[in-house]
């Protein structure tokens, strides 16, 4: 089984990563952008960039093949910025 993973770095994603590679699953992390150090420590899994997400996100090369989606990504933690500002950037995203 193939399964789409969204939100890879963050503090569930990473831990629902570990979870699904100890079972043997094939994981593909959807990323904006491919990590610094691009395992993350992972050497089970592929990764597809996607960019931001919101409306125009393409998703076609990254569901290609995929049998489940687990979506992990999400706008939590907000660093600067009016309140407007920040609650449209959350809108958009989550």
């Amino acid at each position: 089984m193939k399964i789409l993973l969204t939100g890879i770095t963050g503090f569930i994603g990473s831990a629902i990563a570990r979870s699904i590679i100890n079972s043997k699953l094939e994981v593909v992390a959807a990323v904006r952008k491919l990590p610094t150090s691009v395992a993350l420590g992972y050497k089970d899994i592929s990764y597809q960039v996607i960019g931001p997400i919101d409306h125009q996100t393409e998703w076609f090369q990254a569901l290609r093949g995929v049998d489940t989606i687990v979506h992990c990504a999400a706008f939590t933690h907000v660093m600067h910025g009016d309140d407007a500002e920040v609650l449209a950037a959350y809108r958009k995203v989550n």
